[in-house]
């Protein structure tokens, strides 16, 4: 019976190991960006989306397309 208070021991230490690395990947951050810094994406470490800088510049209503393209890449650069 000694065997299985082992295992039960080892179970519970590698719970305790996955709660710890999954609070850590949650208070991870990850700074991504394109465009020379215009858009910044800022992730944690299960790659969640925690904010999105962008500065005035690379905001224009006529190039829509463009700025999905920073945001994009700023995100791939993140991961």
């Amino acid at each position: 019976m000694k065997g299985i208070g082992d295992w039960q021991k080892m179970l519970k230490t590698a719970k305790e190991m996955q709660e710890k690395l999954q609070k850590e990947l949650t208070e991870m951050r990850v700074e991504g960006s394109s465009g020379g810094g215009m858009v910044v994406v800022t992730l944690d470490g299960q790659k969640n989306l925690i904010s999105i800088h962008l500065e005035r510049e690379v905001v224009n209503k006529e190039d829509v397309e463009m700025l999905q393209d920073l945001i994009t890449a700023a995100f791939n650069d993140a991961t």
